[in-house]
């Protein structure tokens, strides 16, 4: 501090350069700014931190969704892929699929493209793997072929060409 005396002789005279100077009330304000300022910075550094790890979750979560859908996506595939092959009277669904390109097959809605082709070329070269439909057996009397559908035969003698060769051709089995 200066003292009284001093400041009274030398009040009319500038000590400072004036370009220079800033008057105590401008520097606290300035002061005050720059203290507000790097509070500011630090909270947003505090909440950009916690923007990070929003961030990583938000990936992560992104990921978890992918992976996800990869497997449901899979799920689905598999489920197809086992009731075509069902369907296919295939005995050992495991080994058949051993055996199968599975790049080749695709799920396209509910349909599994590329596997009849696939189910064919086995079939021929291993067809053990495949159970043969069987016709049921009966005991007794054996069904007969139900061809005929007239049961009741017709005059052929007052039929034309044409009439006899369309009632041939849908009952083969009738003697005329």
């Amino acid at each position: 501090q200066i003292p009284e005396e001093l400041q009274t002789k030398y009040k009319d005279v500038d000590l400072v350069d004036s370009k220079q100077y800033i008057t105590k009330d401008k520097f606290d304000a300035l002061d005050e700014q720059l203290k507000n300022a790097n509070t500011t910075i630090t909270d947003l550094k505090k909440s950009n931190k916690d923007n990070e790890e929003l961030q990583t979750k938000v990936t992560d979560y992104e990921t978890k969704v992918k992976d996800y859908e990869k497997k449901i996506q899979d799920m689905q595939f598999n489920y197809a892929l086992e009731g075509a092959l069902k369907g296919a009277n295939v005995r050992n669904t495991k080994a058949v699929k051993a055996l199968l390109n599975l790049e080749g097959i695709k799920l396209e809605g509910e349909n599994v493209l590329g596997l009849s082709e696939q189910i064919e070329a086995l079939k021929k070269s291993d067809s053990y793997l495949f159970a043969e439909e069987q016709k049921p057996k009966f005991s007794g009397v054996e069904p007969t072929d139900n061809s005929i559908k007239d049961p009741v035969p017709k005059d052929t003698s007052k039929m034309s060409y044409t009439e006899l060769c369309k009632y041939l051709e849908e009952n083969p089995n009738v003697q005329i």
